[in-house]
């Protein structure tokens, strides 16, 4: 929430407490999970992509994707990430499958996941340091954040927005420097990130736009977004940060 009680971007620090590591990048996706409970056919339920959204309450809404796969021999190998807060997956140590119930554990994140399974859907609660919120998961032909947080941009509109952009925002009596960077991730697909150096929150994925020269950018994991209009130059975008209601004017300079 923005204004003078509570610093601008405070959310993206109450929001990534939530899940720390995933900023990190820490972890691979082919560490095989140590399976409990069911074996066999019953665990091959629990293969495929899941999806479902945390709601953190004035913090934001984090989208998770948990993603389990099975080798030849049979092992499971499985992990999670929250595509708000980095694309980099993060392995969990075990899964448990006991007829309906389910038990994802990840002591990266010190987290644990339990639910109940129903057909495509688990109903269940995901916890982190001590604290539960409810996480339902559904089944999924694919991973669709991996392409929701890019953009498609022409070579002249990359030419123009890609790149490192800053810009230093006052909010509550303090100010606060933001780092915008927007990179290619594919031919003609570009990813944006925004870091507050000052609060040490760095990598907060985040989606744009572009038309013409109006720039919009949302931070999905702060409920935070930014409006900018580019300049003659084409090297400073004089806007406005909304966040919680209350905006604050904002101007971000390439280089």
């Amino acid at each position: 929430m923005l204004g003078k009680t509570v610093p601008v971007v405070a959310m993206t620090l109450m929001a990534m407490s939530t899940i720390p590591c995933m900023a990190g990048g820490i972890g691979r996706n082919d560490k095989p999970a140590r399976i409990l409970g069911e074996t066999g056919a019953s665990q091959a339920r629990l293969v495929g992509i899941w999806s479902g959204k945390l709601d953190l309450g004035p913090s934001g809404v984090l989208r998770i994707v948990v993603r389990v796969n099975q080798s030849p021999n049979g092992n499971l190998s499985a992990s999670l990430k929250s595509p708000d807060q980095s694309p980099m997956p993060i392995a969990l140590d075990s899964i448990r499958l006991t007829q309906d119930k389910v038990l994802f554990v990840s002591s990266a994140l010190d987290a644990t996941y339990t639910g109940t399974l129903t057909g495509t859907k688990i109903d269940g609660t995901f916890t982190q340091h001590g604290q539960a919120r409810p996480l339902a998961l559904t089944k999924t032909d694919r991973d669709e954040s991996a392409d929701a947080a890019t953009t498609v941009l022409t070579a002249k509109q990359a030419a123009v927005y890609a790149g490192t952009w800053r810009g230093a925002l006052q909010a509550g009596g303090q100010t606060l420097h933001l780092v915008l960077h927007i990179a290619r991730v594919s031919p003609g697909r570009y990813a944006a990130s925004l870091d507050s150096t000052d609060q040490g929150a760095y990598g907060l994925v985040s989606t744009f736009t572009v038309n013409g020269g109006a720039f919009d950018l949302q931070v999905p994991s702060v409920r935070g977004g930014y409006h900018g209009v580019l300049s003659a130059n084409h090297r400073t975008l004089k806007g406005t940060w909304s966040q919680g209601g209350a905006s604050l004017p904002l101007s971000l300079h390439k280089g």
